[in-house]
């Protein structure tokens, strides 16, 4: 549903407060407007949805408008705001991409109360936040691009030996910042646009992306950037598709056949392997397990250094599909892995092999030891965080995380292994 206050500050509140936003409210009010199965809604408004004929099926919603006001005080709606709602509604079930990327559009729209005008905007496409500001993660095609703009540097000098060209690096390179990139052409335009959109978020992001695919429909990082900004399983795994083609036509076939096994280490190549990286994780986590696993698996084969973390993804998915001798393969490839992951992922695969045998329990006291947060998520016995860690330390809570993240289902699919992972904890 929708939020609807007179201030912004009373939906979204100071990120650094842990007051409920509720609790904001003491002097102000604030509607909600939620969709609901038809019998959670009080019966008064049960009775009219029957009355007007409106769907009762499974797939049916029920729109509950209702004010928090001081003091927790509940109110429903009048009429004329609920004709208000309407308007809202269906305003933004007429508002296009193009108007919504524009950051400010009116519309003229029928309701019960007649014809109203409304004006919408979206603050942060108007005034983005500025760089300071915005949280930022580690992004490998920022760090591309600017090994990339070294390689330039280097390409306008003429080296005689490879001394002259370590003196070059230390004097004019090492602790010095990059000149800006060249913005010449329209793809380095879109380029640099579309590694900004990466770095910001919902919408002022996808519009960034938008405009950077207008300026150069080809860019694979485009393509990328506006996958990664789409929530929509389906429509994301459509655009993920897209940068891999883009990427694979940037790239040639030739690369695909001399440079296997040392991908990542060409700066070029890493759009197709974030972009296909990206269509794995969607394809996965929207059931299509089978094709996921087998980009998973294509990664690892193009790039068997793993930059990108893919045995972290692929050994449990190999587990959740009972693949155990490509699990094992894979594991072994990594035995010096020191993490997490890897440790319980071998104490998983041990008991899907021999169930409560002395090897597992071996191994999962290998793994507790490794981090001991791990159990305690995989039960549901730990608070999961707000927020996903943007990285970790090897013994954390926050590997513990993102291990859940990606195990969770291999241990929900493997029968008994909670069980057996609940009876060890607690024995």
């Amino acid at each position: 549903g929708l939020g609807f206050a007179e201030r912004r500050d009373l939906i979204e509140g100071n990120p650094d407060d842990d007051q409920n936003p509720i609790d904001r409210i003491a002097k102000d009010a604030i509607w909600s407007v939620t969709f609901h199965e038809p019998w959670e809604v009080p019966i008064r408004e049960h009775d009219l949805w029957l009355d007007h004929g409106f769907p009762t099926g499974p797939e049916a919603t029920v729109p509950a408008a209702v004010q928090y006001g001081p003091k927790r005080r509940i109110r429903r709606a009048s009429p004329k705001m609920l004709a208000f709602f309407e308007g809202v509604f269906r305003t933004l079930a007429e508002t296009t991409e193009d108007e919504m990327d524009s950051g400010r559009w009116s519309k003229t729209v029928g309701t019960s109360a007649g014809a109203l005008s409304f004006q919408l905007t979206l603050p942060d496409i108007l005034e983005p936040p500025s760089e300071s500001d915005r949280p930022r993660s580690f992004n490998p095609l920022r760090s591309g691009a600017a090994l990339g703009e070294i390689q330039k540097l280097i390409d306008r000098q003429s080296f005689e030996s490879e001394d002259e060209l370590r003196d070059f690096l230390e004097t004019e390179v090492v602790g010095k910042k990059l000149p800006a990139p060249s913005l010449e052409s329209r793809e380095d335009q879109a380029l640099a646009m579309a590694i900004e959109a990466m770095d910001l978020s919902g919408r002022s992001g996808a519009a960034m992306a938008r405009k950077a695919l207008k300026l150069d429909p080809e860019s694979p990082v485009a393509h990328l950037a506006l996958a990664i900004h789409t929530r929509d399983p389906e429509t994301a795994a459509e655009r993920f598709r897209d940068a891999v083609a883009a990427a694979e036509r940037a790239l040639g076939p030739e690369i695909f056949a001399d440079d296997v096994g040392h991908f990542w280490g060409l700066v070029e190549t890493r759009p197709y392997m974030e972009a296909r990286k990206g269509l794995a994780d969607c394809l996965w986590a929207s059931g299509d397990h089978h094709e996921a696993v087998e980009h998973y698996a294509e990664l690892i084969r193009l790039n068997p250094n793993d930059n990108q973390g893919i045995r972290d993804h692929l050994a449990p998915a190999f587990l959740a599909l009972g693949l155990i001798d490509e699990a094992d393969e894979l594991l072994e490839a990594y035995a010096e892995d020191p993490t997490a992951s890897h440790a319980f992922n071998r104490a998983l695969l041990a008991f899907q092999r021999s169930g409560d045998a002395e090897t597992s329990r071996h191994m999962l006291d290998q793994a507790i030891e490794v981090n001991p947060h791990v159990p305690d998520i995989l039960l549901g016995r730990a608070i999961m965080p707000a927020e996903l860690p943007d990285g970790y330390t090897i013994g954390s809570f926050e590997e513990a995380v993102v291990y859940f993240l990606n195990a969770d289902e291999a241990w929900g699919e493997t029968a008994g292994a909670l069980d057996w992972l609940e009876s060890r904890v607690d024995g």
